[in-house]
């Protein structure tokens, strides 16, 4: 049945013209301009193209949000059809105003950060992303790459490092983790509900030592089967540490500095400083574009 389904779906093997037109795809130029598909045809010809794309990853650019959630529906049905394995994500728009500084909702800062790392780690991936997604800035690959944080069983490891980093890496502190992008402590216990997991992980702590890792039903809050490892791995795109907010402060401090020595008045330095105000709400786990 899989089979004969593939032969239906798979349109360059059925037609030769379209097949004949791909071919530049694997020039020089790799750019080829087509037009008149519908958006399900669209989604089956990008599905049967994941194996010339460098890497086995497509960003496929949509005018809106409207347009992005029934092409992810048709890519993921596509997907499904002609091959094995591979993942559709989005990569929403923060749906917020570049310059009004507002949080985004953790829901869309967990997609984003997952398509993010669905195009820097192994295997086919096709992002879905509205035009409105891309006008903000994103870090660096380097440094997003290595924003993770491995847990295992007997690691040696204070409980207050470990609160630390999720703060440092967007996690909402909550009473109890309901929700992906959440943590909580009790004690020597730490609750974390990571983007990319199918379910919330406990740690105990016994000591500076990793006693138990659990994986847990975040509605009933009951532990559902040991594990061996977790990673951790950031909820903003921008992770914030203790050494990135010591370079800005000095920055900071630079700056007044050189306002001083440059003769400014005193009511602009003791007017607020639009600077230490962000300093202020990033060192508070605060997230903004």
């Amino acid at each position: 049945m899989i089979t004969a389904l593939r032969s239906v779906v798979d349109l360059p093997r059925r037609d030769g013209a379209l097949a004949a037109a791909l071919e530049p795809l694997g020039g020089a130029a790799g750019r080829v301009n087509l037009g008149g598909l519908n958006p399900p045809a669209a989604a089956l010809l990008l599905a049967s193209l994941l194996d010339r794309a460098r890497g086995g990853k497509l960003i496929l650019l949509v005018p809106g949000e409207k347009e992005a959630e029934p092409f992810r529906s048709d890519l993921t049905f596509a997907l499904s059809a002609l091959r094995s394995g591979g993942r559709v994500l989005s990569f929403p728009s923060l749906e917020a105003d570049p310059y009004q500084e507002l949080e985004p909702h953790l829901s869309v800062a967990c997609e984003r950060v997952q398509a993010l790392r669905a195009l820097r780690e192994p295997g086919e991936a096709i992002v879905v992303a509205p035009s409105r997604a891309l006008i903000y800035p994103l870090a660096p690959p380097a440094i997003f790459d290595v924003y993770r944080f491995d847990l295992s069983q007997g690691q040696a490891l204070r409980p207050d490092d470990l609160s630390e980093y999720l703060l440092g890496a967007g996690y909402l502190r909550t009473d109890l983790v309901s929700g992906m992008g959440e943590f909580s402590r009790r004690g020597g216990i730490i609750d974390f509900f990571p983007p990319q997991a199918a379910g919330a992980v406990r740690v105990e702590f016994w000591g500076e030592e990793v006693e138990s890792l659990r994986a847990f039903d975040p509605q009933t809050q009951r532990s559902t089967a040991r594990l061996e490892r977790a990673t951790i791995p950031p909820v903003r795109e921008y992770p914030w540490d203790a050494a990135a907010l010591e370079g800005l402060q000095a920055a900071l401090r630079g700056r007044q500095g050189r306002r001083r020595e440059a003769g400014a008045t005193a009511a602009l330095l003791a007017a607020p400083d639009e600077l230490a105000l962000r300093l202020e709400a990033l060192a508070a786990g605060r997230t903004f574009p």
